[in-house]
């Protein structure tokens, strides 16, 4: 009797989105149409997504990186990088540098262009994350805020 319950149960949280794989398919249809809105109001101002986080760790950094020390804070591949790295540098927004200490190693350096564009797309996204989290009052913000956070943390 109790097996008939638990598969109920089961079958009911499936139909109402929750079960096996529901929670992070639901995560990655959110993640998703956030991205997409931001990558579509970012092209307003010539960026992107991963774009405006390479600009971003630059700026964090205060001083120009290596390529795979942006990666890693970016959180993409090292071929990746070069290739973003690339477009940065064809639109003025970083500029390739030799290292210093490194003759092998070349830096991505933000240059002034970089900046504004930069402080152009973080208006933009507090824009569109205004939108999108609209629908949150204050106290559901900020138990979202503390979940991510404490995903984040491990």
């Amino acid at each position: 009797m109790n097996e008939v319950r638990a598969g109920a149960s089961r079958r009911r949280r499936a139909r109402q989105g929750r079960g096996p794989g529901k929670l992070a398919e639901r995560f990655f249809r959110v993640a998703g149409r956030l991205h997409g809105a931001l990558d579509a109001a970012l092209g307003e101002v010539g960026l992107s997504v991963p774009t405006l986080l390479a600009l971003k760790h630059l700026i964090e950094a205060e001083k120009a990186l290596p390529l795979g020390q942006l990666a890693a804070r970016t959180e993409c591949g090292k071929s990746h990088m070069t290739q973003l790295v690339d477009r940065l540098e064809t639109e003025g927004l970083v500029a390739r540098i030799a290292d210093p200490d490194d003759r092998r190693s070349v830096l991505a350096a933000l240059t002034d262009e970089g900046r504004r564009r930069y402080v152009s797309g973080i208006q933009v996204v507090g824009r569109v994350e205004e939108e999108f989290f609209g629908r949150l009052g204050r106290r559901d913000r900020a138990g979202f805020h503390a979940c991510l956070d404490r995903l984040l943390e491990g």
